[in-house]
């Protein structure tokens, strides 16, 4: 695995990341951008299934994948749940590996 080294800090993130929208399953997404963006994400990813989720998480980390995108609007805030589960399940030391994720913002 490739690593990059983030800012000045000497840590090293790998140069793969694991984006984990499909971790919200078939939740609500994009309800704050309106109704068209719901029925765009609506049935588009199935039914998350936890184990499969934690599979791909430890797979991912097994491989050197340390660095992990996520975004507080997938499945309206669901897949941040899940990651979290799968990251504790991993048996990785938090030291390990990075997390990404954006918030809305609503205000103009």
């Amino acid at each position: 695995m490739e690593y990059r080294e983030l800012g000045r800090s000497g840590e090293r993130i790998s140069a793969v990341g694991l984006g984990c929208f499909a971790f919200g399953g078939d939740k609500p997404t994009g309800g704050h951008l309106g109704g068209s963006m719901v029925k765009l994400h609506a049935k588009c990813w199935g039914n998350q299934d936890e184990a499969d989720t934690n599979a791909a998480v430890k797979a991912a980390l097994d491989a050197g994948i340390n660095f992990f995108d996520n975004a507080e609007m997938y499945g309206d805030g669901y897949a941040e749940e899940a990651l979290g589960s799968a990251l504790r399940a991993s048996g990785y030391e938090r030291s390990a590996y990075y997390i990404a994720t954006k918030v809305r913002n609503d205000r103009q």
